[in-house]
């Protein structure tokens, strides 16, 4: 998304929320996953080590693909104490990557009032039971109508246009 940005000549922050440090523990509404089961832990908020990727190596990443980095705003930590007291300010493009429903529930609440009307929602892992139904319960609660599209090569992925 960075690399777009500088493409079309847009001078934009770009907002990356990540704990850097792996997937967390399943919560009651999650299914296991990729290597992701139910461990009876009562503690969620620690890392099962899954997807882990250092701030370093993202940022490493990030440059070999020729983005600006001047434009780009980390917020280290788990959703659920880094995304409550963000201010990302207008969104025009929220792409979610929580995985679990916890993670996206999170997102979706305190980040989706911020989606411009005409922006757009990409949740990655709607094909994971807790991702979509924390999508689905938010929807429904907010009354969102928007269409879902499937994204195509998403392996899963949706996206909408706020109205």
């Amino acid at each position: 998304m960075a690399k777009t940005v500088a493409n079309l000549g847009e001078k934009r922050d770009i907002h990356l929320f990540d704990s850097f440090h792996g997937i967390p523990h399943l919560g009651p509404k999650d299914e296991p996953f990729a290597g992701i089961e139910h461990d009876g832990l009562d503690e969620q908020l620690v890392t099962t080590g899954v997807s882990a990727c250092s701030r370093e190596d993202v940022a490493r990443n990030i440059a070999r693909w020729g983005a600006a980095a001047d434009n780009l705003i980390y917020h280290e930590g788990w959703f659920q104490d880094t995304v409550p007291p963000s201010d990302t300010g207008p969104i025009a493009l929220l792409r979610l990557d929580g995985d679990l429903y916890e993670s996206t529930r999170i997102c979706l609440e305190y980040l989706y009032l911020k989606v411009t009307s005409g922006g757009f929602v990409i949740i990655d892992d709607y094909n994971l039971t807790g991702c979509r139904l924390a999508t689905e319960d938010y929807r429904e609660a907010n009354a969102i109508l928007a269409e879902m599209h499937t994204v195509p090569g998403g392996e899963g992925a949706v996206w909408w246009r706020k109205d």
